[in-house]
């Protein structure tokens, strides 16, 4: 074999070489680049839990803590399920009655349905977020307790309110939503009863509900500061 054709098979086989190498480059930073982002996603996805439980303390100033489950139904967007307990809270009475009365029923309360989304979060997973609930209210107060012109107001209310803020992640587990919730309240039924009646045998009053009069509909805001405190699972 001459000296030429020696040096032409060694250059054959550097090109080839060569060639091969750039294959497998290419192969790495092109063909893996679409497992690599399924990859980034699945991760994203695993950040934002399937199942969420929360309170939302900050309800205790104004209509009652209202306590939240969420189960997740697209990648950032949730639906649930609400419980508000209107009796504690400091300004419910108040608010949704508009009246001087002198004791609020343990009776009242409210609950429905909600769904929540959060937008495109930080690397932190901290994201805004907006929600709607739809629910029904049950309210009760009294006038007058304990006198014999004592009344009880008694009242069903149709919900509807929305909410926005900005969610903060404390690690895997736990989270804070910081926001507000504003919307009205439809009363629908509006009854006042009497709690007692005169005996005219023996002038003395008995305790005995009896209805008084229908007050109509009307509409009322429903304002509610958010500070929740949620957990994942």
């Amino acid at each position: 074999m001459s000296i030429k054709q020696a040096d032409f098979i060694v250059l054959f086989f550097l090109i080839s070489g060569l060639s091969f190498s750039q294959s497998l480059t290419g192969s790495s930073t092109g063909d893996f680049n679409i497992p690599q982002d399924e990859l980034r996603i699945e991760s994203e996805n695993e950040k934002w839990s399937f199942f969420s439980l929360s309170l939302n303390a900050g309800d205790f100033l104004v209509m009652g803590p209202l306590l939240q489950a969420d189960f997740r139904i697209e990648k950032r967007t949730y639906a649930g399920v609400f419980y508000m307990y209107h009796y504690m809270g400091l300004l419910a009475g108040p608010l949704i009655f508009e009246k001087d009365i002198t004791a609020y029923s343990p009776k009242s309360m409210g609950a429905g349905i909600t769904a929540k989304h959060y937008f495109k979060p930080n690397e932190k997973q901290n994201a805004w977020y907006c929600g709607i609930y739809v629910g029904y209210s049950y309210n009760e107060a009294f006038y007058h307790s304990g006198y014999p012109n004592e009344r009880v107001e008694k009242l069903k209310d149709l919900i509807v309110f929305a909410s926005g803020g900005y969610r903060w992640n404390l690690g895997k587990r736990f989270y804070v939503l910081t926001g507000l919730q504003f919307g009205f309240a439809y009363t629908f039924n509006d009854n006042i009863y009497s709690s007692y009646t005169l005996n005219s045998e023996t002038g003395t009053y008995l305790k005995e509900e009896s209805f008084y009069m229908k007050w109509p509909s009307e509409i009322y805001p429903y304002p509610l500061p958010e500070l929740t405190i949620g957990i994942n699972f």
